[in-house]
């Protein structure tokens, strides 16, 4: 399959070129971004500054699209209307209005299609979904999350308006955590939410901080906070997504800093606290 980014900035460089690299069946054929020295910098032989041209191209089957939010429902369109395959970076759209229409047109077009929620797929996630799928926590009661980050330069520029990011913490880093949450939870169907712009910036309208309650469809209860200005939780080394669910019969605890495993009281281990269970990770 052959591959065109469209975007060459962090999650580009960090995270879609180096997993490609890891796809035997997939090669990023083209890179396109409005600057081009970024483009090339990506090491990818083909680059281009024009979107279009990655759509026009016949040999690219799919395309990336990691561009500023406020970009990816016209990229999409596009590129569904070409043809193309399309994974599009987090969050989907600026409001849900956007976002559906991205649905629609994905249905429309018969093309594979999927947000770029990469977090779902760390092992201790999918050990965590198969034991709840299992009944191991028996019926869940309750569940803490929360996504904690220290203010970095990355988060400012067009993620610190709204016109272009769409909201604040809660888009750039909570679409993760809400994703993951219910990924395992289920559906949140009622919140109540509280949120606060805490930087002295000028040219920021949008939310550093925000916490909610909220009840799952299942009739579980949960505490969220999603934070970008917490010192010591540097971006890419001590950021942490923390879940923890409770069940009547057990609970785990899920942290990004230790992706291979998980925190549980299961079964018999219920009576004894939380262990470090990564022994059934490799099979999972």
């Amino acid at each position: 399959m052959q591959i065109g980014i469209i975007g060459a900035g962090g999650a580009t460089r960090g995270i879609r070129l180096p997993g490609f690299e890891l796809c035997p069946d997939a090669e990023v054929t083209l890179v396109c971004d409005a600057d081009r020295d970024a483009a090339r910098a990506t090491g990818v032989r083909e680059t281009c500054t024009d979107y279009r041209e990655v759509l026009t191209r016949r040999d690219i089957d799919a395309v990336v699209v990691a561009t500023p939010n406020f970009l990816h429902r016209e990229i999409v369109v596009a590129a569904l209307a070409a043809g193309k395959h399309v994974l599009c970076e987090k969050p989907l759209a600026l409001n849900r209005e956007e976002a559906e229409a991205m649905l629609r047109a994905a249905e429309s077009a018969g093309r594979v299609h999927m947000t770029a929620f990469t977090y779902r797929f760390t092992p201790a996630i999918q050990y965590a979904r198969r034991l709840i799928e299992q009944g191991e926590l028996g019926e869940l009661r309750t569940v803490r999350a929360a996504y904690l980050m220290a203010l970095a330069g990355h988060v400012l520029g067009w993620r610190s308006e709204k016109r272009l990011a769409g909201s604040g913490v809660l888009a750039d880093i909570g679409s993760h955590l809400v994703h993951i949450t219910q990924y395992l939870a289920g559906d949140i169907r009622a919140l109540t939410a509280s949120e606060r712009r805490f930087r002295d910036d000028p040219a920021s309208d949008v939310e550093d901080w925000i916490a909610f309650l909220a009840e799952f469809a299942n009739g579980a209860c949960g505490t969220f906070e999603i934070s970008r200005v917490a010192p010591g939780r540097g971006a890419g080394i001590s950021e942490d997504i923390f879940i923890e669910l409770y069940g009547t019969k057990g609970s785990i605890v899920f942290s990004l800093q230790d992706p291979w495993g998980l925190m549980a009281a299961l079964g018999e281990d219920a009576q004894r606290g939380l262990q470090r269970d990564a022994g059934h990770l490799r099979s999972a």
